[in-house]
């Protein structure tokens, strides 16, 4: 493991020896392991994304508060170090890394093409959204925003049109890029103008959603947690669940049974169901912009950005072919 030995974890959590640490298949942004002490289990997670201290905090205050709001499933619970903090930062070779401890819990992630645990996993994120709506944080945490203002996506991308020209040197495809940034930031203020914000989950993915005999056992990764919109997550849930490429569009009995078991415990107006394209074109340019700011500090390619400007452009040609269709099959789903 890079950064972080047997001793280190010794040395700052109060596990009895000798460990057995495994690596976790996890996402693109932070690297998990599990960490075998004695008969008890628990989760190491590397972030390898997270500069923001701040925003680190907050994730594991809201954490906390969630654990206490006895949900039907369980969410990653930090566990304290041997001096009563949640994180840890370890200095190796000048290169600075930082950890957390969470308690384990069981199941295996959600699989993708399920009808029924696709439907599970809208009503799992529905009672999570209605929790977080009411859930009150001490007002010394400050709150990120999870979507908005596309210069405040990523530090390092102040202005994405000159991000986007420096990295796709062909001016055809940084042209159609800047187009639709443009279009989604306008139409993301004119939609959301007079929501009411609440906190989301901001990333529900299959990855993130633990299954256990057949119900929700868990929801992970809320690193990218804040203010936001309810119908954002609810949008962003929706496309984790029915595609993994918008070349092959998506597949509409699973977009059924997510909106099925979301909406009927969580319902949404109609009117925020029509906003449902331009909160997908919003996520996938939130994203690039993000994974822009991460080419800056060498934390990917420029052929994998080339690969999430092609997922972007061909969401855009998806929803001009698709979004009136996919509209009115939510708003029947809402409106039965």
């Amino acid at each position: 493991m890079i950064g972080l030995t047997d001793s280190d974890i010794l040395t700052h959590w109060a596990l009895v020896p000798p460990l057995e640490v495994e690596p976790i298949a996890t996402g693109t942004n932070n690297r998990s392991f599990l960490v075998k002490s004695g008969m008890h289990f628990c989760v190491l997670k590397w972030y390898r994304n997270v500069g923001n201290l701040e925003r680190l905090r907050f994730e594991h205050k809201l954490l906390g508060a969630l654990a206490a709001a006895r949900l039907p499933f369980a969410v990653p619970t930090p566990l304290p170090t041997r001096t009563g903090d949640t994180t840890v930062e370890i200095t190796h070779d000048r290169d600075v890394s930082r950890f957390a401890l969470f308690q384990h819990i069981p199941g295996r992630a959600a699989a993708f093409g399920s009808s029924v645990e696709t439907r599970r996993c809208g009503e799992a994120l529905a009672i999570l959204d209605q929790v977080l709506d009411a859930l009150t944080l001490e007002s010394t945490v400050p709150i990120p925003e999870t979507f908005g203002d596309l210069s405040s996506i990523h530090p390092s991308v102040p202005d994405p049109r000159a991000a986007i020209e420096k990295v796709f040197r062909e001016q055809a495809l940084a042209t159609a890029l800047a187009r639709i940034v443009k279009l989604a930031g306008e139409r993301w203020q004119s939609c959301t103008s007079d929501w009411n914000a609440q906190l989301i989950h901001g990333d529900f993915y299959p990855t993130n959603t633990m299954m256990d005999s057949g119900e929700v056992s868990g929801i992970l990764d809320f690193e990218f947690s804040g203010t936001g919109y309810r119908a954002m997550d609810f949008t962003i849930g929706l496309a984790a669940f029915s595609t993994k490429s918008w070349d092959d569009g998506c597949s509409w009995p699973l977009v059924e049974s997510f909106a099925q078991g979301y909406l009927r415990r969580t319902p949404l107006a109609e009117e925020d169901l029509a906003t449902v394209p331009i909160l997908l074109l919003t996520r996938e340019v939130t994203s690039l912009i993000h994974w822009l700011g991460r080419k800056e500090h060498g934390l990917t390619t420029v052929d994998d950005l080339h690969a999430r400007a092609r997922r972007l452009l061909s969401l855009d040609r998806w929803l001009e072919a698709h979004q009136t269709r996919l509209v009115d099959r939510l708003t029947r789903i809402a409106c039965p």
